[in-house]
């Protein structure tokens, strides 16, 4: 178990060193900073999606490894 948690936590830190990255990239390289519906705005905000929902993972699977750890 304490290897799913591993993977989550490696997928977790990578997912938020794209949003460090992507998130100013994004920002600087849309055409439209008033439109709210751009997709660089779209793409950021899958990101953040992704990101959330690993941190929520991350937690779960960290707790449920560290009960059957003792």
């Amino acid at each position: 178990m304490s290897f799913i948690a591993g993977i989550l936590a490696n997928a977790l830190l990578f997912s938020s060193l794209l949003l460090v990255v992507g998130v100013p990239v994004f920002y600087m390289t849309q055409d439209s900073p008033e439109d709210n519906r751009n997709p660089n705005i779209r793409k950021i905000e899958a990101l953040g999606g992704v990101w959330f929902v690993l941190v929520l993972l991350n937690g779960l699977v960290g707790g449920i490894a560290q009960g059957y750890s003792g």
